[in-house]
């Protein structure tokens, strides 16, 4: 017990976190040495104009954007996102499971704004062509990791996953705060804390909890007036906890999650403060449960699920869906 009170602290001292807000139920499998399991997902954010702001109180996504500049231009931005993500993992050992995450991503951005203040300089000039409609598609951050199985036996396993990730999305220019540009343009560091485990008497119940940070390191881009400058992403906190009810091939999830970061610095300027209350609902069909009862040519499972924020401060109010495929060779 106290090995495990020291990874969790040490996981508060990274505080941080990559865009934790896409992620899906994840449900962890120790893997035989060369086994290799491989997870695919799309998940789509719809198109939005309207975001929580400071004090969870409703704002437009054009406040976000423009930041300092946001009451000298009357109009909209409305943006999307689409991902499509895929995790190869390796059993290396009976306790070791390396593995990649290799994310595609396509942005867009719609702005119809107008100038409404009295002077337009050359840096507001700028500032307007910098937040122009725009659309990015491209390779995202690439991240390697490696899996620790800190404990596990039938009904129980605790993980632990330090991971890389490499800026190698760098398709478009990030400008600003929230800019459509793919990647965010630095190396990051994580670790994840992961349990799941089935209650005494609910064989058919898993309950999944876990911490994870991302320490993000310091980079650089240009901000709105097209000035390059220091960029430090805000340093994050992620918790979760959801349960997966599996009856023969089916399953049912549910999940909440719980996720803070602190202000971006952007040179001399300044973000807000993130957070975000969301829930995460899961329906899948796949043959996974026989594994536990004969061996399978082709494990495999699919999953639909809906991301519904339901609270949060200068968070998208919007809900995303996705559709995710695991199978295992």
């Amino acid at each position: 017990m106290n090995q495990i009170f020291r990874y969790v602290s040490l996981i508060l001292i990274l505080w941080a976190t990559s865009d934790q807000t896409l992620r899906a139920i994840e449900v962890e499998q120790p893997l035989p040495p060369e086994v290799i399991e491989a997870k695919v997902r799309f998940q789509s954010l719809p198109e939005y104009s309207e975001i929580w702001g400071a004090g969870g109180k409703d704002t437009s996504l054009k406040e976000m954007v423009l930041g300092k500049y946001s009451d000298e231009f009357t109009g909209s931005i409305n943006q999307s996102e689409q991902l499509l993500r895929v995790d190869l993992i390796y059993g290396w050992t009976e306790t070791w499971a390396l593995g990649a995450t290799i994310p595609w991503k396509q942005k867009k951005q719609s702005t119809s704004l107008t100038f409404s203040g009295i002077n337009k300089t050359a840096e507001l000039q700028s500032v307007e062509k910098n937040v122009a409609s725009d659309s990015q598609a491209g390779l995202g951050d690439v991240a390697l990791w490696m899996r620790y199985n800190l404990s596990s036996s039938y009904r129980w396993l605790w993980t632990l996953t330090p991971k890389l990730v490499f800026p190698t999305g760098v398709t478009g220019k990030a400008r600003g705060f929230k800019p459509v540009a793919i990647g965010d343009g630095q190396m990051d560091l994580g670790l994840k804390l992961q349990s799941q485990w089935y209650p005494p008497q609910s064989e058919g119940v898993l309950q999944i909890a876990s911490v994870e940070g991302l320490n993000q390191l310091k980079g650089e881009r240009e901000n709105l007036a097209g000035e390059k400058v220091s960029y430090q992403p805000g340093n994050s906190f992620d918790m979760r906890y959801g349960w997966i009810l599996e009856v023969e091939n089916f399953m049912l999830g549910a999940e909440f999650a719980w996720f803070i970061q602190a202000p971006d610095a952007l040179g001399s300027e300044s973000g807000s403060t993130r957070r975000l209350y969301q829930w995460n609902f899961e329906l899948g069909y796949g043959n996974l449960t026989q594994l536990e009862r004969e061996p399978l040519p082709l494990p495999f499972q699919v999953r639909f699920g809906v991301l519904r924020p339901f609270m949060g401060e200068n968070v998208p109010k919007t809900s995303q869906y996705y559709l995710s495929g695991d199978v295992y060779f």
